[in-house]
């Protein structure tokens, strides 16, 4: 399979590098990801009014100065050009879950969902770690992930996505991995609190450095499993048409 694989922690996080040398062996890969960290970017899209700068970094391995969508767009338009245009977008590894709503801020799923535009199959992977833990359990914590993808594409996973569908991969610490479960978007708490501070010329600023509180208790959600130790699998489907409510009268006069 030829995978294009970004993220949005940035070129030298853990967690792509080690997806990327889990799946090499078994793929054909290309890296291509954000020279830095852009995390809860969302579907930004920088190389509209600032150059993209390229570095490579080894063979089919990129570090590029924009947004995982932007990354994607230079993959499929300039590194993955004609036969090698890949068969997968994959997102990740993200260090931090990407649950419920999370997927609207998330520069990880927005790099998957980019590929789905263009026509590729997407999945985005995000590890639920909490992000005070010790560092040096990360790792292991990516590794057991980046295999749990590689065994759902061994299953021909993928071949479950329709035109315009993506997949939301999240793991718990997997140090006592209890399965995978199939699971419905279910929804976060965040608090409202804005941060204010004063700097060195008594200027006020602020960080809007919402925390978590908790989530709804959803059966079958991906928040409601991942706090009882599943990784969750959500199908997400893009552009769904909904019921309008035709009895409402829209008739309206601008004169």
């Amino acid at each position: 399979m030829k995978i294009l694989i970004t993220n949005d922690d940035g070129v030298y996080a853990s967690g792509i590098n080690i997806l990327y040398e889990t799946l090499k062996d078994h793929h054909q890969v290309t890296v291509v990801a954000p020279t830095e960290e852009k995390s809860t970017t969302g579907h930004s899209l920088g190389g509209i009014n600032h150059p993209i700068r390229v570095h490579q970094m080894k063979e089919n391995f990129y570090a590029v100065s924009g947004h995982p969508a932007d990354c994607v767009l230079m993959g499929l338009g300039h590194f993955c050009q004609g036969r090698d245009r890949p068969d997968l977008v994959l997102s990740g590894i993200n260090r931090g879950g990407n649950l419920g709503q999370d997927i609207y801020y998330s520069g990880t799923v927005a790099g998957a969902r980019e590929g789905v535009f263009h026509g590729v199959k997407g999945m985005a992977v995000s590890l639920a770690i909490e992000l005070g833990q010790a560092k040096e359990h990360y790792n292991d914590e990516y590794k057991k992930t980046a295999n749990l993808v590689k065994e759902l594409l061994a299953k021909n996973i993928l071949n479950h996505l329709n035109e315009m569908e993506l997949y939301n991969l999240n793991t718990p610490p997997l140090m006592s991995y209890k399965g995978i479960k199939w699971a419905t978007l279910g929804h976060r708490f965040y608090s409202e609190d804005i941060m204010e501070r004063v700097d060195s010329r008594n200027r006020p600023y602020f960080w809007t450095g919402s925390s978590y509180i908790d989530h709804n208790k959803k059966e079958a959600s991906d928040c409601s499993y991942i706090e009882e130790g599943f990784a969750t699998l959500s199908k997400i489907i893009l552009g769904k048409n909904v019921d309008n409510p035709e009895s409402f009268n829209l008739d309206i006069d601008l004169k």
